[in-house]
């Protein structure tokens, strides 16, 4: 699956929206939020800003049109969505409260010559992955082009991999199950006292501060750049990269932005899944199941990059809102920078064309996400759209691909 962004995305063809449908009201409260879930709505509700994620994928055949009709992909988005308690509950103080899985109808909507234009199509998107009184879930059909979007509250983007490959399921006839809602609380159980000596070493390195980006890119918020970029091929990726992927790729962006920070080292903050072993169910089901860990790349020094990114196994299953009482770090102004890195090759064959994408919004900073499929390694990048911000991004982006060729 590329990670990529919607005006990436070609989606010509008529467009019609799958529109769902949620009867009676929910039931009892279930499972607690977590930290990242509140501070998303804490978020959303002083912005009124949505901030969704979703994926696409191409339903056409040989002919350039769609293989199923759109009450085929009604249903399928019906059953997908029904089969995922993430997908069918609200957030309603610090829990999840759950609709019936009974409760969701999709209807086809009206079909209109082509799709709305692309700030246009976000801005529905936005209306309808907004939290609310219903799940916050927009699909539609663009030409022969699948689209599904979520509030970000209900999924993680390796949910939405899960949820391509279910509606695909759907549409072939194949059963879509998922386990129950017990299994969207954590796998990783943590040793407090380890994950907080971890996050300590972090903070004595930076002063005891969540650390900015370290090249200021502009003074206040701006409109985005939005930078995707293909690193290496399949071909190109071996050693070290190919065995240690994600502390190569810290180590080497830190190398790039030695040039311009005086220092070989690169203090972030990273997501880590919270879904156990590879083995473990969780990682069948749809949810948000994501923490945060710390890392300080060196450049030239993968060995300790690797040796942070264990750390981070062991820093995973401790809530955040615990390291922030025992730690109290200084957090700053503006947005947090962050770097993520996704390997898709063990999800599955590929589907055709899927693409993750998501919302945008001003920024003051950088954030990357890695990623790796079978056709090589690529990089999304967000960053401020102006100049100075460009030419800095820019540099450090090509000297990142170079050090990895």
């Amino acid at each position: 699956m590329d990670v990529t962004y919607l005006d990436y995305v070609p989606l010509p063809g008529p467009f019609v929206e799958l529109e769902l449908h949620w009867h009676g009201v929910p039931l009892e409260a279930g499972r607690p939020l977590s930290f990242n879930q509140r501070n998303h709505l804490t978020a959303v509700a002083a912005s009124g800003r949505s901030t969704w994620i979703g994926g696409t994928v191409d339903i056409g055949g040989a002919d350039g049109v769609p293989l199923w009709s759109d009450e085929d992909l009604a249903a399928a988005v019906r059953s997908v969505v029904a089969g995922a308690p993430s997908l069918c509950s609200v957030a309603s103080g610090s829990a999840h409260v759950p609709f019936p899985s009974d409760a969701v109808t999709v209807t086809v909507g009206e079909t209109r010559p082509e799709p709305p234009a692309e700030r246009a199509l976000g801005e529905r998107i936005a209306a309808a992955c907004l939290p609310g009184a219903a799940p916050g879930i927009f699909a539609a059909r663009a030409g022969t082009t699948l689209l599904f979007a979520v509030d970000h509250v209900h999924a993680d983007m390796l949910s939405i991999d899960l949820v391509l490959r279910r509606l695909w399921d759907a549409l072939h006839g194949r059963p879509v199950i998922e386990s129950g809602a017990d299994l969207l609380l954590p796998a990783v159980e943590s040793d407090s006292g380890a994950a907080l000596e971890v996050w300590g070493r972090f903070f004595r390195l930076t002063d005891g501060h969540v650390p900015a980006f370290p090249v200021q890119l502009c003074a206040g918020m701006a409109d985005p750049v939005h930078d995707v970029r293909r690193l290496t091929r399949a071909t190109g990726i071996t050693g070290e990269l190919d065995r240690r992927t994600f502390a190569v790729l810290l180590t080497s962006l830190a190398e790039a932005l030695e040039p311009l920070t005086g220092s070989p080292e690169f203090a972030t903050i990273v997501p880590v899944h919270t879904r156990g072993r590879r083995d473990d169910p969780r990682h069948h089901v749809v949810g948000w199941m994501v923490s945060n860990a710390p890392v300080v790349a060196r450049a030239g020094d993968v060995a300790s990059a690797a040796g942070w990114l264990r750390d981070a196994v062991t820093v995973a299953g401790l809530p955040l809102e615990t390291m922030i009482q025992e730690c109290r770090p200084v957090l700053p102004d503006g947005v947090v920078p962050m770097v993520s890195y996704m390997d898709f090759r063990h999800r599955g064959d590929p589907l055709p064309q899927a693409r993750y994408i998501s919302s945008t919004s001003p920024t003051d900073t950088a954030q990357l996400w890695f990623s790796r499929t079978r056709d090589g390694l690529a990089v999304r990048a967000k960053y401020p759209e102006t100049p100075e911000a460009r030419q800095i991004m820019g540099g450090v982006l090509d000297r990142l691909s170079a050090a990895l060729r």
